[in-house]
């Protein structure tokens, strides 16, 4: 069906130039709106300009200079004075000691200008020195807000400052609000995939980028969906391929029971009815696996478990036969080294006695005549180990990789040409369905170690 497009669509490079503009645009309407007020504010005369003190001082300063008896109480509001004789002796003022002792400094020409805009003006008179003060910036007019509150100049910096703030927060998040809307579509697109979920419809988004993504999450979603049903079919064909060879081997495997039985009726000595013995065994024990096997590819994959509890010694002790059996077909030295025959394990010892059996049977085919097999039996941390060691010519690197892996085959390096992949395998099954793990391993040949 493909990515449904929507016509309306701009490039991720337009969308960031929109918000940046956008924060442009915020931020000249946040500087500008505290100026318009304050000028609405001057023109009202609730507060005066930033040079309204200067103006006010120069015009106080020239009547200071032709009246002969000023009434000092008439100098305007924000201006103060300091009157001194010619000898600097103080004789009225309205200012403060700090305020003072800087009117004298100046006086004297020593005063150092400072950034808190302070300001004098020196008036000569004929028996004294008036000293006048003022800041330039704005003030309130009304004098209790004047002194109670801070200068109009700083009130209209911190409105800036916080209307700045306030814009940009909510720019910022329109813009996460809508750059999480437009990546919407990738991001449930790749969750359904993620959960294997693929029949579903791929939204589209107004970003041309995220449409080329959104587009290439859709094949990908078809080719997966294409791989997911083709390995399917395979495991398909698999399980009916493992049912009919467990169902082929039914009638062989008859036969030889059968066979066994009518020689145990013949006259034989003891050496030939031990070995009927273990022909008829392993032939029982080979239905049970045929049956385990033909339920495995009916079913899940899962190997039905019925646990119990038994010391390993005795466990060993119960398929030690079958194992001599194993080893003696290639006339090989079996030796078995148990660190504690007491230590408890809770097993299926059907299913156990299958998994170890099969990685015995690997190691005597990959080991020469003759040759040696090592079974020990270790505790690992507060659980049994069970390392087989065969004295053949080890694991590939690729074996050591994959050899846990169903059909997998190594034929180069060990060269048995009848196996179907499925020992080690199913080894692993048996051991993870009982919370275990199998490692594989070179020592001084081929190690299999069971960790259950």
């Amino acid at each position: 069906m493909g990515v449904k497009i929507k016509k309306r669509q701009y490039s991720l490079k337009f969308f960031f130039i929109k918000f940046i503009l956008s924060l442009i645009i915020g931020a000249g309407v946040s500087i500008a709106l505290p100026l318009v007020l304050a000028t609405l504010a001057s023109n009202m005369g609730y507060i005066t300009v930033a040079n309204y003190n200067e103006i006010q001082a120069e015009k106080t300063a020239k009547i200071l200079e032709t009246e002969k008896n000023p009434d000092y109480k008439n100098i305007p509001a924000g201006i103060k004075y300091l009157i001194i004789s010619k000898e600097f002796d103080i004789l009225n003022t309205n200012m403060s000691n700090g305020e003072q002792k800087d009117a004298l400094r100046y006086a004297n020409g020593k005063f150092e200008k400072t950034a808190s805009g302070k300001q004098f003006i020196l008036v000569t008179r004929d028996k004294e020195f008036c000293i006048l003060q003022y800041y330039i910036g704005s003030h309130f007019t009304n004098i209790w807000l004047d002194i109670h509150m801070p200068s109009p100049d700083i009130l209209i910096n911190a409105g800036m400052i916080l209307n700045c703030l306030f814009v940009f927060s909510i720019m910022v998040f329109l813009f996460a609000k809508e750059l999480r809307k437009e990546l919407k579509p990738v991001m449930d697109a790749t969750t359904k995939i993620e959960e294997q979920e693929l029949e579903f419809n791929i939204s589209s988004s107004r970003i041309i980028e995220f449409n080329d993504i959104l587009k290439s999450i859709y094949n990908m979603k078809n080719s997966l969906k294409k791989s997911l049903k083709t390995q399917w079919n395979i495991e398909c064909q698999q399980k009916e391929q493992i049912s009919a060879l467990a169902h082929d081997l039914k009638t062989p495997l008859t036969i030889i029971g059968g066979n066994a039985d009518l020689l145990s009726e013949t006259n034989i000595n003891q050496e030939q009815e031990e070995y009927i013995n273990h022909i008829l065994e392993s032939s029982k024990r080979m239905e049970n696996y045929i049956a385990i096997l033909i339920d495995l590819s009916k079913n899940t994959g899962e190997i039905p478990i019925n646990r119990e509890s038994i010391s390993i010694g005795k466990f060993i002790d119960s398929i030690k036969g079958q194992m001599q059996s194993v080893v003696a077909m290639k006339k090989m030295n079996l030796i078995i080294a148990i660190m504690d025959e007491s230590f408890r394990i809770e097993i299926d010892t059907v299913l156990m006695e299958r998994a170890i059996i099969n990685v015995l049977s690997n190691a005597v085919d990959h080991s020469p005549t003759h040759g040696e097999i090592i079974f020990n039996v270790t505790k690992d941390k507060g659980k049994c180990k069970i390392s087989i060691i065969d004295s053949g010519p080890g694991f590939t690197p690729a074996a050591l990789k994959y050899g846990l892996e169903r059909f997998f085959m190594d034929d180069k390096s060990r060269n048995y040409q009848h196996h179907y992949g499925m020992g080690l395998y199913i080894t692993n099954s048996i051991v993870t369905q009982h919370g275990g793990k199998v490692e594989l391993k070179n020592k001084r040949g081929a190690e299999v170690d069971i960790i259950i």
